[in-house]
């Protein structure tokens, strides 16, 4: 019995002293539906994602703003700088730049800064999302 009670002490311990565990990637569905290009700094240029199913809390401000985007009403609009390269085998790279395709992004918030280029657009207050990894889904 005794053993048992140590056993039980030692168990209770490590559970309330673990560690917190923290979310630093969210995932999404999502379709490439534009690219909206800085003519005086390319740096600023930024990929236009409809987000179509979030993974997760799906009352998040990051799951996009609405816009009007060539006519057609978008619900959950966001921008990313930057795709990473997206391996189909070890040695053949894929980068995502087929419009209407759908992805599944793996992501993290980043900062929305207004840039000058894009000031006066319907993009402009749509979230940033840094892009972690993406892949291509049905």
């Amino acid at each position: 019995m005794k053993k048992l009670m140590i056993l039980f002490t030692f168990t209770f311990l490590i559970a309330c002293n673990r560690p917190e565990l923290k979310v630093n990637s969210y995932f999404a569905r999502g379709v490439l539906i534009d690219r909206k290009f800085c003519s005086s700094d390319s740096s600023q240029s930024y990929w236009i994602f409809n987000i179509t199913n979030p993974y997760g809390d799906s009352s998040m401000k990051v799951f996009g703003e609405k816009i009007v985007l060539n006519d057609t009403l978008y619900n959950r609009v966001v921008k990313v700088k930057n795709l990473p390269t997206y391996y189909i085998a070890p040695n053949i790279k894929y980068k995502p730049v087929f419009f209407n395709q759908k992805y599944i992004l793996e992501f993290e918030v980043s900062e929305n800064p207004l840039l000058d280029c894009f000031r006066n657009t319907n993009i402009s207050n749509s979230p940033e999302l840094n892009v972690k990894q993406i892949s291509v889904t049905n």
